[in-house]
């Protein structure tokens, strides 16, 4: 059990939403008619953090596909309203549910599982039907047939409950870690203030003693639940207080040998490590947020985007659309103190600090800090430039050299400041 459960207290301490996290058949490594225990342990260990079924599950009281129904309660009228809608896929968006009352908190902006919103927290999910988007009748759940039908094929919620035989699941996807960070946001259900809180697990060892939560192999007749005790702190609030997870010793278990924090387990080229102690991608997928770029493919290092037309970085391009070759998280990739999108519009390269766009607006003041006014200032220091009193970076070079007009030779010398002084001249001379 050992190496499963570091491997699950790793996932849940980064807290990366991933898809394509279902591993089927030859595209893991559990043998045929066996029961991967790590992704069990990472379902059951969800529901000791706090977190339940996002389907309705065995508790419903409803059998087979109808199980897969977003978890509710059933209503004035003591029933489950079922009805697929006209796509047909249980849980998903245009479900008909009559009086049945929603227990799911989906994504305001798009009711879609396989995304995440930032912050997370009461304006940005909800679980009250009002708020859907247009044309939405029910919160949608992570299940694996909706995310086929919106293109994310083999991801599912690790909440989902059902497991099957020869299946991986060891890493989360959005709906789980959105769930843990709207708990996270506090009673007062808002990011960003004193009451938040963060996760951090830490691996006990082999020991039946001074664990907040143990797991452990018994004779129950479940294949593995986890019972959690704890105390009411505000109106629909529970600070956990107990909590323990049971296996069936009557299964067939595969424990995964390999650690998840020690490879390149996406095949993207970086290290695990790398990726999430540096650039905070998900080292099990190669495409960790959804946006198309691969997290390390072809020098594009594209991560943390927020796909549907953000621009997080504030550069000017779009994530995951038109914000390649550049590092999307920062506005200034290289550091050179010039903006990644002014840098691509100009035809530098945004990754490299001695590439520089040719402004050739002669704004050097204040020194490191352009002003956008061309005035004595700026020719006093590109005269220390030219003195090699300073010594000229690709910000001062992006933005004064102006010799040879249209073809700047990548120094600040004599002719950039008489060219610099002959602007100084045609602006003074302006009504």
């Amino acid at each position: 059990m050992e190496i499963p459960v570091q491997n699950t207290v790793y996932v849940y301490n980064r807290l990366q939403a991933t898809t394509g996290n279902l591993s089927l058949g030859n595209s893991n490594n559990i043998p045929s008619g066996q029961l991967d225990f790590e992704s069990v342990a990472l379902h059951e260990m969800g529901h000791c953090l706090g977190m339940a079924h996002v389907n309705a599950a065995s508790e419903s009281g409803l059998s087979g596909s109808d199980r897969d129904y977003t978890r509710a309660t059933d209503g004035a009228n003591n029933r489950f309203d079922l009805n697929p809608g006209v796509d047909g896929i249980v849980g998903s968006g245009d479900d008909s549910r009559g009086d049945d009352v929603n227990l799911h908190w989906y994504r305001r902006a798009n009711n879609n599982p396989f995304t995440i919103d930032n912050p997370v927290d009461f304006t940005t999910y909800s679980l009250a039907l009002e708020d859907l988007p247009s044309g939405h009748s029910f919160a949608a759940n992570a299940d694996r047939d909706l995310a086929a039908l919106l293109g994310v094929p083999n991801t599912e919620a690790v909440m989902q409950q059902l497991t099957y035989y020869d299946e991986a699941q060891r890493t989360l996807a959005h709906d789980d870690v959105a769930t843990l960070l709207y708990a996270a946001s506090g009673i007062d259900e808002t990011a960003g203030t004193t009451d938040d809180y963060g996760i951090n697990l830490e691996y006990g060892g082999l020991s039946t003693t001074d664990c907040d939560i143990s797991l452990g192999f018994t004779t129950t007749t479940s294949l593995a639940f986890c019972s959690v005790g704890g105390t009411y702190i505000g109106s629909g609030h529970v600070r956990i207080t107990s909590a323990n997870i049971e296996f069936s010793d009557d299964y067939a278990w595969f424990f995964n040998p390999v650690l998840s924090n020690d490879s390149d387990s996406d095949g993207d080229g970086l290290s695990d490590d790398f990726e999430t102690n540096i650039l905070g991608t998900d080292p099990n997928d190669v495409d960790s947020d959804g946006d198309g770029l691969a997290d390390g493919a072809g020098g594009i290092v594209s991560l943390a985007l927020f796909p549907g037309g953000i621009d997080k970085d504030g550069d000017g391009f779009v994530d995951g659309e038109q914000d390649l070759g550049t590092n999307p998280t920062l506005v200034d990739s290289d550091n050179d103190r010039l903006p990644d999108g002014l840098e691509v519009i100009y035809g530098s390269d945004p990754l490299d600090p001695y590439s520089w766009p040719n402004l050739a607006d002669g704004d050097l003041a204040p020194l490191g800090n352009p002003d956008g006014l061309i005035n004595a200032a700026d020719y006093l220091i590109g005269l220390r430039i030219v003195l090699g009193q300073l010594a000229a970076t690709p910000l001062e070079l992006a933005h004064s050299d102006l010799y040879p007009i249209g073809a700047p030779d990548g120094v600040i010398d004599v002719s950039d400041l008489m060219q610099l002084l002959q602007l100084l001249q045609l602006l003074r001379a302006q009504p």
